[in-house]
């Protein structure tokens, strides 16, 4: 409730039109809940989350009017037609929510692999604000084939940093 109204949440553009009162959506019955939404991934298997349950009301848009992170990339994938999705296995919790999305808009979803997480020496995400995918500092400290042995390794293809061809 806001100012002691009841706030509504209409998702006409997603096919969903729901007030935000969890009871008022049980005893209606409403057609829009979905009990258990599900992805095959193509590299951890099969995992489903049953989205009433274990996350509730997940936030498709913030108090200050942006749309939540889990609604924008679901849009933005179903209008640029993505139909594989490869990131790391830290968002595998968030495919389902963004498969019902993408189907409530009457879209497809892609097909997922969720990779393992990059990690730098120190055990800290790999991430480019901090320099850890900068090409040009990384080219002063390695050869090609030691950067894709690096990434093989990061990425879990083999069991140690030890470089490697491209093509291997």
């Amino acid at each position: 409730k806001q100012g002691g109204k009841q706030r509504k949440y209409a998702f006409e553009s997603i096919g969903i039109q729901y007030s935000g009162n969890r009871q008022q959506k049980k005893e209606s019955g409403s057609s829009d809940v979905i009990k258990r939404s599900a992805v095959e991934d193509l590299l951890q298997g099969a995992y489903s989350e049953n989205l009433e349950r274990d996350c509730s009301d997940f936030v498709v848009r913030r108090s200050d009017g942006v749309f939540a992170y889990q609604l924008a990339v679901s849009y933005d994938d179903a209008v640029m037609g993505v139909t594989r999705v490869v990131r790391a296995n830290d968002l595998l919790e968030s495919s389902p929510k963004q498969i019902f999305l993408i189907e409530k808009m009457g879209y497809s979803a892609p097909t997922y692999c969720h990779a393992p997480l990059l990690v730098v020496d120190d055990g800290r995400k790999m991430s480019k604000r901090n320099g850890d995918l900068c090409m040009e500092q990384l080219r002063k400290t390695h050869t090609p084939e030691q950067l894709c042995g690096k990434l093989a390794f990061l990425a879990g293809l083999i069991s140690k940093p030890e470089a490697v061809s491209p093509k291997d």
